[in-house]
């Protein structure tokens, strides 16, 4: 299937403080982000199919901050019209900006971030139907799932492990990607607490 990528279209809300972000095209959306993910210009937030064809959602540049209230459209294709709202999002503050980290600028030894051992897809939940393995506040500790990486149809569990810098226990503070995307070896997928 070949794939693409599609802008949302978003606008300003009132308070000038965030967005929400509509549908860029007639299609099925799948996998929009849930509350609390972080929104990072041109990362990818969801898909879209269009007449089989299917496109990567896009952060559109001038939108970074993070997700404040969702559609229920996150497991399953659902039918979308060309402006109808899939999300809200809020504006990054100074601090939360500058925790929009990937493998490049990610200061690993801090341990604040679960990180991608290899590229592949990061799926937040075992299967469409079941609920995520992490949410942001939920405590973990060493050996907990957190998730999922797809290698050439290989699946296996990323877990939160013992590493310089990360607590026996600690919390997520925020789910850094999407579910079902695309991700790159030492890219930071979740945020913990120090």
């Amino acid at each position: 299937m070949e794939v693409r990528a599609l802008e949302l279209l978003f606008k300003p809300s009132a308070d000038g403080e965030g967005w929400s972000l509509h549908c860029p095209a007639v299609g099925r959306v799948i996998d929009l982000p849930m509350a609390g993910v972080r929104l990072v210009p041109g990362r990818q937030c969801g898909a879209i199919d269009i007449l089989g064809v299917r496109h990567h959602l896009v952060v559109p540049s001038g939108v970074a901050g993070f997700v404040s209230e969702s559609a229920d459209r996150s497991q399953r294709l659902q039918s979308c019209g060309y402006g109808e709202l899939l999300f809200t999002a809020q504006e990054a503050t100074d601090a939360v900006a500058s925790a929009f980290k990937t493998a490049a600028d990610a200061d690993e030894s801090a341990g604040h971030y679960i990180c991608a051992a290899q590229d592949g897809r990061f799926y937040q939940r075992p299967d469409p139907d079941s609920p995520p393995f992490v949410k942001v506040g939920d405590e973990i500790e060493y050996g907990r799932t957190v998730g999922l990486l797809e290698v050439m149809k290989t699946f296996s569990p990323v877990k939160y492990a013992e590493l310089p810098g990360h607590p026996p226990h600690t919390r997520v503070k925020a789910i850094l990607v999407a579910d079902n995307s695309d991700v790159e070896d030492g890219q930071a997928l979740i945020e913990i607490e120090a």
